[in-house]
């Protein structure tokens, strides 16, 4: 019996090993070690103005929030989903809850950056005091003796409704969230669907969020299922594959599908999914520094996978995790978010040896991990998600 067809033990359960599964961990990896190196990359041009092509990217960090080398506040998100995908598969009730509980305990250690929305939703689900008080009540009603998902969804809905119509703007915030809903639901795309919503709704209810991250995990998940070495990685990314996944899965969900329920997406909530599907649309998208909507998000780093590929055609010699990253960084706008993304599709995609290895050797962050953590937890992720 090969090393590949050997059963590996997870839990007390024992998974099969076949190719294809192997080829997914690769994938995985290269996925995770590509979102640090974006993230460590894009960190110093957050808060500035873009870098110049003629300047040098590096992994200097941001002067009073992260040191050199340090990787941001989304790869920090991904990293306490993978670890809690590293035990169970990720969309089983304890998971859920536990994802809960690592979310309010990474809250509670003070990190360096939280998003605005997230930061309101996890303090309301701390202290439901600090909510208005026509709605603190729906928040309370789910206290016990530790957070549950039931309590941040409580909070997250509790924030929406407490927000102006005008001031309800698509967030990226759970955006990191998806790499480890991607690599849990590598080979089960009605799965990556619904653990993808069940996980938004702890942070907002808004459909056009859901939908947005839903289509990113279901990328992602395009591409850890179809890599294979040798491969072209062009061949892995389909946007329009993804959405019309997200489309299907809620409608095969029915009544069980968070968010959306029976009556399913509204016809203006899937005329603006299926917007984003135009291909001209991608790199259009304004506004610098941090806190770009979801939409804005989603189209730089559609983008920057564009980018990628429009160098390979000229030189296949270029690195497309490279190409890709910097020209995320390079675009300004929320630079940290939009590089870690965009690089964890085309490390899926193209596979870990085309991550930069000088980068992954210096990159690292909370909760004081380097590559080799990232690759055990992305490995781990992917082969809990298979014993399900």
């Amino acid at each position: 019996m090969s090393e590949l067809d050997a059963p590996t033990p997870h839990r007390g359960r024992l998974v099969r090993v076949r190719r294809e599964h192997s080829d997914v961990a690769l994938s995985a990896v290269g996925a995770v070690s590509a979102m640090a190196v974006g993230s460590a990359l894009g960190v110093p041009w957050e808060l500035a103005t873009p870098p110049t092509d003629a300047q040098r990217l590096d992994l200097r960090g941001r002067s009073g929030q992260f040191d050199e080398g340090e990787w941001g506040a989304d790869v920090q998100l991904a990293v306490l989903g993978l670890e809690v995908a590293a035990q169970s598969p990720l969309g089983s009730q304890v998971a859920l809850d536990q994802l809960a509980v690592r979310l309010m305990a990474w809250y509670r250690s003070h990190p360096a950056q939280v998003a605005p929305g997230l930061q309101a939703v996890l303090q309301w689900a701390d202290q439901p005091s600090l909510a208005p008080a026509h709605l603190r009540g729906r928040i309370e009603q789910e206290q016990g003796e530790s957070p549950s998902v039931a309590r941040l969804v409580a909070a997250a809905s509790a924030r929406w409704e407490s927000l102006r119509p005008r001031a309800r703007v698509a967030g990226n915030e759970v955006f990191a969230l998806m790499v480890p809903v991607g690599l849990s639901a590598a080979l089960d795309s009605r799965e990556c669907t619904r653990v993808s919503l069940e996980v938004v709704r702890m942070v907002t209810p808004d459909p056009r969020t859901a939908l947005l991250a839903a289509s990113y995990a279901q990328l992602l998940r395009g591409a850890l299922a179809g890599f294979a070495p040798g491969r072209p990685w062009q061949e892995c990314l389909d946007w329009h594959a993804a959405v019309a996944n997200v489309l299907d899965g809620i409608g095969s969900l029915g009544s069980e599908c968070p968010i959306f329920g029976v009556e399913g997406v509204a016809g203006e909530d899937e005329a603006f999914l299926l917007s984003m599907m135009r291909g001209n649309d991608a790199g259009v998208a304004s506004g610098l520094g941090a806190g770009l909507d979801a939409v804005s998000v989603m189209d730089r780093v559609l983008a920057a996978v564009r980018v990628a590929e429009w160098e390979q055609r000229g030189n296949a010699q270029l690195n497309p995790v490279w190409m890709g990253v910097s020209s995320a960084v390079r675009a300004g706008g929320d630079t940290d978010t939009v590089a870690c993304l965009a690089g964890a599709l085309l490390g899926a995609a193209a596979g870990v040896g085309a991550v930069p290895a000088d980068l992954t050797r210096q990159v690292w962050g909370w909760p004081g991990l380097r590559q080799d953590g990232l690759r055990d937890l992305a490995t781990a992720a992917v082969y809990a998600g298979l014993a399900s």
